[in-house]
């Protein structure tokens, strides 16, 4: 663990990376060798600026997940950046530039209203990245814990991200996320497990067990590795 945020992270992954794809597997059609990347989560604290000017971390990172205020409003309709959170990240953006990395902007949990309609969202993101200088974005919806427990809603939330993903590569930007708890998306009916005074974004069928309790379901990997995202 680093300064540079919560955890240091190594994408994409190596399914998606294959050099020698195979279409039926769950392997991209375009999937080609690609070098590693290396990226930081990292937030407007003063300390993540330094350390990327430092000497010592010089070219060991491509780029940066900024969480530097950006949230998709609860009804879907766009992107809100909080100004003065963005201002605090000034010293953060001016040291990836300065060291010729990438800087994509964090944005939270996805509401069902951009998933159903995601062009409003696309579209406050080309604005965002034309006005900021962004080189693309990055979600990390843990909403559901996986980040959706259940295949119907993976398979909606997964054409949520390729919608978007299409939608910023027609301008030359990027899109990443974060995901957690694959294993858990099941075939079941969405009847998230809560406990008092919880509501379904603070709990999930997808993390209330061991992970070896959980069947794989291939078409989990498949959505995955067929995604038209440039990386999980």
């Amino acid at each position: 663990m680093t300064s540079l945020g919560f955890l240091v992270v190594i994408v994409p992954l190596l399914l998606v990376c294959s050099a020698t794809p195979r279409v039926g597997v769950g392997l991209r059609k375009d999937a080609k060798s690609e070098k590693r990347t290396i990226m930081a989560w990292a937030t407007a604290d003063l300390a993540a600026a330094e350390q990327i000017r430092n000497a010592t971390w010089r070219g060991i990172f491509d780029g940066v997940h900024a969480f530097c205020g950006a949230t998709v409003r609860p009804d879907g309709t766009g992107i809100d950046l909080n100004q003065s959170q963005w201002n605090e990240c000034s010293p953060l953006y001016r040291s990836v530039r300065e060291s010729g990395m990438k800087f994509y902007l964090v944005v939270g949990n996805v509401p069902e209203g951009a998933i159903s309609k995601p062009g409003p969202v696309i579209s406050a993101a080309m604005d965002l990245a034309s006005k900021y200088d962004l080189d693309g974005f990055s979600l990390d919806d843990e909403y559901d814990c996986a980040p959706r427990s259940t295949l119907d809603r993976l398979r909606a939330w997964v054409k949520f991200v390729d919608e978007f993903a299409e939608g910023l590569h027609s301008v030359g930007l990027k899109l990443s996320a974060a995901v957690q708890a694959m294993f858990g998306v099941q075939n079941v009916p969405y009847h998230p497990h809560c406990g008092p005074n919880k509501t379904p974004a603070e709990c999930s069928q997808a993390c209330d067990k061991h992970p070896s309790q959980y069947p794989l379901d291939l078409e989990v990997t498949q959505l995955m590795s067929e995604s038209r995202i440039d990386r999980w």
